[in-house]
């Protein structure tokens, strides 16, 4: 009896892990990105059709994520008019007023929209980066049409695939075929 209740356990718990996990194709919700605190620009409350989402995580004591916010507001500034939005997630600290200083010190140098979620409690880790098994940054997730293309360190992303995405098609398929296999 004891091994058959500890087999159902493992089994559920298994399937409740799986339940969990974040990969691509999956719907997101906008919600646990709006349940942040605004730092600079603006969120929408929906995702606009047709615009590929860049959510670019990261935090102020984050050597690798400070060094890659010149390429992806590099990336912003060329493709903002096209389609790209940038939304950068500041992740896993505890002090918005810190984040805020050093978002107002990079100036144009970080034009884009700014997210201050907190600690790993908030809403933005629990539905978003535990269930994608993100467990360090710099980490970008890649979304449109309100679903996940794929997740992968923001300096991976350039210029071809950011045109590809937003063209969209077969063009869009194979970037996000090509990315997903890397995770395999």
């Amino acid at each position: 009896m004891k091994t058959k209740l500890l087999s159902l356990f493992v089994a559920a718990a298994a399937l409740g892990s799986n339940a969990l996990a974040l990969t691509s194709g999956d719907p997101v919700e906008i919600d646990a990105v709006n349940r942040g605190r605004k730092v600079q620009g603006d969120v929408p409350k929906a995702w606009e059709p047709g615009k590929v989402y860049v959510l670019e995580c990261w935090a102020t004591w984050c050597g690798p994520c400070v060094a890659a916010i010149p390429h992806v507001d590099g990336l912003y500034d060329k493709y903002k008019d096209k389609g790209l939005r940038v939304i950068g997630m500041n992740v896993w600290e505890d002090d918005k007023g810190t984040v805020e200083k050093f978002v107002k010190g990079k100036g144009e140098g970080m034009s884009y929209p700014v997210v201050f979620t907190g600690d790993k409690g908030s809403a933005f880790s629990k539905k978003w980066l535990i269930p994608a098994k993100a467990t360090g940054i710099p980490f970008a997730f890649v979304v449109k049409d309100g679903k996940l293309l794929f997740t992968t360190h923001p300096a991976n992303l350039n210029d071809q695939m950011i045109e590809g995405l937003l063209a969209g098609g077969a063009k869009q398929d194979e970037i996000v075929k090509s990315m997903s296999a890397k995770k395999e």
